[in-house]
């Protein structure tokens, strides 16, 4: 039987999508080992995206008709997914979006599945963190002016906020970093926020931090995983260490699935898993323990197994996905300690 992978091997998420492929092959090496399903072992069909989203619903097509996959795995572009989703839906094929964020891939069509929480998702999640665990209700909220992400991020964490309870302080944008970030520190050192949330990409967080820390504002920095990066140790670690971020994969949480996953990919590649490595290794993972109750390997059956299960000895943590395969499974925060990100919690939205 065929397991199917869209995988960004080249072009300009080749990173990623690399590291995507080598978790799902991981776990099909492992459980190939272990005698594959059904006593048949698992074959993958690797096709390379090649980074481009328009070719996306011609390689996911091809790997339904001329490779017969029963499920397949991919993309990293939200819009790559929804395009390779909708073409496996024509055959009545499963796709399962790997690390897709930006977009809820699972909404494309009855047959598409996803296994990363949203971009939304992690602003949620930092707003439940905020009021629940922090206990904090003061907030501000600094992002570039540019970028929706970064301001659908900021709506999603105000209105979380605001709809608990919270009082958001200060609500500002930014367009050069240097310049203006300095006033809009002096801005919040009057305000006195308890909480700062920047949604930013990393570099513009530590310039960020650091503006805030030279005017000694305070309050808990958060922020998405755009500040995963070694970037955000840009303008010295100092600045940035204490703030919390999120990701969908802490390597260093003290669970025992998380634990055996970075020890066998060190082990097997030589080489620190990232997170779209976690994702695809738990994607598999999360499949194969349906395929071994479908008697017959076939996608229909495999897509109605799919819907209404749950994973719960994931690296990433469990994930449940209820019968309109909507998913629910939780966010990892992490604190930044000088030049490393060790674990805090894990939040469902």
């Amino acid at each position: 039987m065929t397991f199917g992978v869209l995988a960004a091997k080249t072009g300009a998420r080749s990173v990623w999508g690399n590291d995507l492929l080598r978790g799902i092959e991981l776990a099909i090496e492992r459980a190939n080992a272990r005698g594959g399903l059904h006593g048949r072992r698992v074959r993958l069909a690797i096709t390379d995206g090649r980074s481009r989203d328009e070719q996306a619903a011609t390689f996911a097509k091809q790997l339904c008709e001329r490779e017969d996959s029963v499920v397949v795995f991919g993309e990293l572009g939200s819009a790559a997914s929804e395009r390779a989703a909708n073409a496996c839906a024509e055959k009545s094929v499963p796709f399962v979006a790997v690390g897709s964020t930006a977009r809820d891939v699972s909404r494309a069509n009855e047959f598409a599945f996803r296994v990363a929480p949203t971009d939304i998702e992690h602003a949620l999640a930092l707003a439940k963190y905020t009021r629940q665990t922090l206990q904090k209700r003061r907030v501000a909220v600094l992002y570039r002016r540019n970028s929706v992400l970064q301001l659908q991020l900021a709506d999603a964490f105000a209105e979380a906020m605001r709809r608990n309870g919270g009082d958001v302080l200060v609500r500002e944008t930014f367009s050069d970093v240097d310049t203006d970030v300095v006033a809009l520190a002096n801005q919040l050192r009057g305000a006195n926020p308890e909480v700062v949330f920047v949604p930013t990409l990393a570099a513009d967080g530590a310039r960020v931090a650091l503006a805030l820390r030279n005017a000694r504002v305070t309050g808990q920095l958060l922020a998405t995983d755009g500040w995963r990066s070694e970037a955000v140790f840009a303008v010295g670690a100092e600045a940035v260490t204490g703030a919390i971020v999120t990701d969908a994969f802490a390597p260093t949480a003290p669970r025992p699935a998380t634990e055996a996953f970075v020890q066998v990919f060190r082990e097997r590649f030589r080489a620190e898993p990232g997170t779209f490595a976690a994702l695809g290794f738990d994607a598999a993972r999360w499949v194969l323990s349906v395929a071994t109750r479908v008697p017959s390997l076939e996608s229909r059956p495999m897509r109605d197994a799919m819907a209404g299960s749950q994973f719960d000895d994931g690296a990433t943590g469990p994930l449940t996905v209820d019968a309109r395969r909507m998913l629910t499974r939780p966010v990892q925060l992490l604190r930044i300690e000088r030049d490393r990100f060790t674990y805090v919690d894990a939040v469902a939205p």
